[in-house]
């Protein structure tokens, strides 16, 4: 008897992952076909069958909020984007430069509140999901809520050391690579944001880029083979003109990864400014070598 309610337990099981499974494929062709109607229609009755309770569920009624939050769109602006990529250039006839780039425009930001409420719960139903972090991390860099970005990726940084990295992405493990990988890439959009190009940063700026040192130190911390999170900390003081400081850094990523090509550039050109000589020929060097069709 026993025998038989455990496979019989199992079985539910097994339907109710079933069940979860065809909501989810409904639900991402209903985004494909862009029908918000059928999307509340799915989305209704997985919560009657239980969806409350299941991370998947509220990814989805996130990116049921999110794509109503933000729309892509056509950006302009007179001045050039910060860390925007494929951005072209038109002028008018008084001879004003307007740069033009594709890219989300916030449309309503109550919307990304109910966004970010149904990523707060799907980490409460599966508080290892990396995903699910990572999705309101986007959310709020998308949405240039830079302190409130900043604040999560500090909590998944506590959370992973908590967990010692053990991490599920959807439905694969992931571990401490996957995550310093993952905050990186975030990393560099929250630098980006930054005019790198102005003599004297914002306040906000400037605090945004003490963020990402702080955030990159964190991580050289759990990796400290890792030659991005050393370049971040070194870009963060070269920005402020602190060459003599940043090289070390550099130097640090260099024995680590001679062929870095990103390191070897940022190295020759700090060593340049601190008329280091003899780094600056190691760096040119192997730039030469490793990065000569960059």
């Amino acid at each position: 008897m026993k025998t038989k309610l455990f496979f019989f337990a199992v079985l539910l099981m097994a339907l109710d992952s079933l069940r979860a499974q065809d909501f989810q494929e409904q639900f991402n062709q209903a985004i494909f076909d862009d029908s918000i109607q059928l999307q509340e229609k799915i989305l209704d009755a997985w919560r009657l069958q239980g969806g409350d309770s299941e991370a998947d569920y509220h990814v989805a009624r996130f990116n049921y909020f999110f794509r109503q939050a933000f729309v892509k769109g056509m950006h302009t602006n007179t001045s050039y984007p910060p860390g925007e990529e494929n951005v072209m250039v038109m002028y008018d006839s008084t001879g004003t430069a307007w740069y033009m780039y594709m890219g989300f425009i916030l449309m309503d930001s109550t919307l990304v509140d109910s966004a970010m409420a149904e990523i707060a719960k799907g980490i409460a139903c599966q508080p290892n999901r990396m995903d699910v972090y990572l999705g309101g991390i986007y959310t709020l860099l998308t949405a240039e809520r830079w302190n409130e970005a900043i604040d999560r990726i500090n909590a998944m940084i506590d959370y992973s050391r908590k967990i010692n990295h053990q991490w599920m992405f959807d439905q694969e493990k992931a571990g401490v690579k996957e995550m310093v990988s993952a905050v990186e890439d975030y990393l560099a959009k929250l630098f980006s944001s930054v005019d790198l190009n102005a003599t004297i940063p914002s306040d906000e700026e400037e605090q945004r880029l003490l963020a990402v040192r702080s955030i990159a130190t964190q991580l050289h911390e759990i990796d400290p083979r890792d030659v991005i999170s050393l370049n971040f900390i070194a870009a963060s003081y070269s920005f402020f003109f602190d060459y003599k400081t940043a090289q070390p850094f550099l130097e640090k990523a260099f024995k680590i990864d001679k062929k870095d090509c990103i390191v070897l550039s940022n190295l020759y050109d700090v060593a340049t400014h601190n008329e280091d000589k003899k780094m600056a020929k190691k760096a040119l060097k192997n730039l030469k070598r490793y990065c000569s069709e960059e």
